[in-house]
Formats: C-alpha cells, sequence, structure tokens
C-alpha cells in the first residue's frame, strides 16, 4: 500500500515538473507554460489517481501498475 501511494505520488510529481524543465530547454509548446501545464494536468492527473487507487486496492493486479508505469515512461 505504501509503495502504491509513494509511486503514484513520485509519478504525479515527475510528469508535473516535466512542463517547467521543457520551459528551460525551449521546448514550451504554442499555447505557452500555463497551458501546457494545464493540459499536462487534466491528462496526468486521472490517471494517477485511477493507477494509485488500483494499486492500493488491488495490489496483485497488473493494470494499477502498468498504468502508473506508463503514466512514468510517458514523461
Amino acid at each position: 500500500m505504501v509503495a502504491a501511494v509513494a509511486f503514484g505520488t513520485l509519478t504525479l510529481v515527475a510528469g508535473l515538473a516535466a512542463v517547467p524543465l521543457d520551459r528551460l530547454t525551449g521546448q514550451v509548446g504554442p499555447g505557452g507554460m500555463v497551458t501546457d501545464w494545464l493540459a499536462t494536468a487534466a491528462a496526468l492527473v486521472p490517471g494517477v489517481v485511477v493507477g494509485t487507487l488500483l494499486a492500493v486496492r488491488r495490489p496483485r493486479n497488473p493494470i494499477g501498475w502498468l498504468l502508473l508505469i506508463s503514466l512514468w515512461l510517458a514523461d
């Protein structure tokens, strides 16, 4: 249970940290940093919440873990 919550939190932080890091490398999208951050948060937060809940409630079911891993690798 602790591992699922920790991995979900780490995935969320890493995903949201990608937006300011993109700005530092000059890869900001056409809408600007705020739009990129909102779009990233709108896609990332629900996925991380669902993946974390699945991993906490059913730790032997790989779907929650796979969802978290796929969101981690998407950054």
